[in-house]
């Protein structure tokens, strides 16, 4: 019963400006949010590589990965990852499909992996459905929250992504086409790769 007011945010960052931003990035950061599990499969390293590994800019990698990732179905009912195995690889190359955490997860883990700094954010994800127009506010419950990546740009901090296919994706301003994305064909070959 109690109402908060809150303010959120999506950065207005234009393509052409992460583009641009490089991939001068700070120690500090580099230590923070490019570490992986020692013991993380290589197929992740491989499949990082085939589906973003070829594009000019962190940003086009980060869009390759975001693209790539819209293709795996949303599954709330998907069971736990097996004993002893990385979630992340369970997910990119048996599961398919799960729910933001998956997607949000495997996005982070495949742009470290081609050594594109990212991390995990987590909120809340309003739309219309939430809104009580009775009242002009909006209602958050359980089923809003919601997770989601984030990648550095020097110059411009920590932009957001989203993986997950449930929600739209972001776009920036000036943003033309897919800028990035992977055309159907690569995601036939993609869909395709050994399990082994």
């Amino acid at each position: 019963g109690e109402s908060y007011s809150v303010r959120g945010l999506v950065r207005d960052v234009p393509a052409v400006e992460m583009r641009q931003a490089g991939s001068a990035y700070p120690s500090a950061l580099r230590d923070a949010y490019l570490g992986l599990p020692q013991n993380l499969p290589g197929r992740v390293y491989t499949l990082a590589h085939q589906v973003a590994g070829q594009e000019a800019s962190p940003y086009d990698r980060a869009k390759a990965v975001e693209t790539y990732l819209r293709e795996f179905p949303v599954d709330y009912g998907i069971a736990d990852t097996p004993p002893g195995r990385d979630t992340v690889d369970y997910f990119l190359f048996e599961a398919r499909r799960g729910y933001f955490d998956y997607h949000a997860s495997a996005m982070i883990v495949m742009l470290r992996a081609l050594g594109v700094p990212a991390r995990l954010a987590v909120g809340f994800a309003l739309d219309e459905r939430d809104r009580d127009t009775d009242a002009d506010r909006y209602v958050v419950e359980d089923r809003d929250a919601y997770a989601w990546a984030e990648v550095y740009f020097p110059g411009h901090g920590w932009v957001e992504f989203n993986p997950t296919p449930d929600r739209p994706a972001v776009h920036r301003p000036g943003e033309q086409g897919s800028g990035g994305a992977l055309t159907p064909e690569d995601l036939a070959n993609i869909r395709h790769l050994p399990v082994g």
